[in-house]
């Protein structure tokens, strides 16, 4: 009777070991195969951001369209709209730091874009 209860308690063993592995097999398999949520952009940004790699030449933020703003990283159509109306209000920027003038666009802003924009 202990032989066959020791037998039994070891194939259970066994199958419980057996069992946790398929189970951590599957698991692994799960984790590769299931398909990951990707940002899918708009086409109209896309457009927009392979002006900004395909551009050589600088912006004028004294004459750029509110389109043409929009094509930097982080200036929206608000911001750019209000790009357009602070330069006409002021008859345009002196310098590129003014650009913190603009309501909504600060320090850090004009940083990332400094590289990629003149007032000439």
């Amino acid at each position: 009777m202990l032989k066959r209860s020791l037998i039994l308690t070891g194939y259970l063993i066994v199958s419980t070991i057996n069992l946790a592995s398929t189970s951590v097999q599957a698991a692994d398999s799960q984790l590769t195969t299931q398909p990951t949520e990707v940002s899918v952009e708009t086409s109209a940004e896309m457009q927009d951001l392979s002006e900004l790699v395909k551009r050589s030449e600088l912006i004028n933020i004294n004459s750029a369209s509110q389109r043409e703003l929009t094509s930097l990283a982080g200036i929206g159509k608000l911001k750019a709209e209000r790009i357009v109306a602070w330069r006409e209000q002021h008859g345009g920027f002196k310098s590129i730091d003014e650009l913190v003038k603009v309501s909504g666009i600060g320090k850090k802003t004009v940083a990332n874009i400094s590289n990629y924009i003149t007032i000439q």
